[in-house]
């Protein structure tokens, strides 16, 4: 544990660690984990990350300016390694939700893409990512451009990610990002209560009223390249996205929990 901590502060559900450049928050927090230097829930926030991690093999541009952090629920052993999914969800919204507070999005279409991105104006400002860590914390690790964004040849050399992206205020907004962190830690705490007490169903509703391509044609592809052709029907009530692809002249709909999709021209 080298990094320097600028700051370690509680609030009444986390124990925050508040650093200025790390490798990235999701390895600082697995290394808290792995040496038990923390007491209960906690949240890692950096300034800038020098490793970011994306989904599969992806990386994460990690200027200073923009909002980095991973914040790790104790692990509930009643719960269903089944639900672990639905966690990406909750995160969507939550980010989603903290965004649309903290700025004024009068005339900007914010919408979530499938399984884990938020665009605004259909361009990539923010990216989630959820793992298990020795089966003790469910780490959510958030990556949102407030100042900085990657452009098209950044973003096929790091990502592969056929799709633009933005950040905040190049969109025209501003934001405090202090408020900024400070929302997200709300909203998540707000609908993680609302899954304990009702299930998936009402965080299905609230992210499907913003999913990006519903109905649309989409190509799906995985870190091994595999892609399918279908249209997107949005989530199941496992957070498994719904593809209807024609398979022997006969249309059929099948069921997705890893990849990533892009609209068909």
């Amino acid at each position: 544990m080298s990094t320097e901590i600028d700051d370690v502060v509680y609030d009444a559900d986390f124990q925050i660690f508040r650093l200025k450049t790390v490798d990235s928050t999701q390895l600082y927090a697995r290394k808290l984990i792995a040496f038990s230097e923390v007491e209960r829930e906690f949240v890692v926030i950096a300034d800038a990350q020098v490793d970011g991690i994306g989904t599969g093999s992806n990386s994460w541009i990690g200027k200073n300016g923009n909002l980095f952090m991973t914040v790790a629920f104790r692990l509930d052993p009643s719960m269903s390694t089944d639900s672990i999914p639905q966690f990406s969800y909750i995160g969507a919204i939550s980010v989603g939700e903290a965004i649309a507070q903290e700025c004024a999005l009068e005339h900007i279409r914010l919408s979530y893409k499938w399984v884990n991105d938020i665009l605004l104006n259909y361009k990539k400002c923010c990216g989630i990512l959820c793992e298990i860590y020795r089966n003790q914390f469910l780490l959510v690790g958030i990556g949102i451009n407030i100042k900085h964004f990657p452009n098209l040849v950044e973003l096929h050399e790091q990502c592969n990610m056929p799709y633009k992206a933005t950040s905040i205020e190049n969109e025209g907004l501003q934001v405090n990002k202090i408020q900024l962190e400070k929302r997200i830690l709300y909203e998540l705490r707000k609908m993680y209560k609302l899954w304990k007490e009702h299930g998936f169903t009402p965080i299905k509703k609230l992210w499907m009223q913003r999913a990006e391509y519903l109905g649309k044609d989409v190509t799906w592809r995985n870190n091994n390249n595999t892609t399918k052709i279908g249209k997107f029907l949005g989530i199941n009530m496992a957070g498994e996205m719904l593809l209807q692809v024609e398979e022997n002249h006969k249309r059929t709909v099948i069921k997705l929990r890893t990849g990533s999709i892009r609209v068909l021209a």
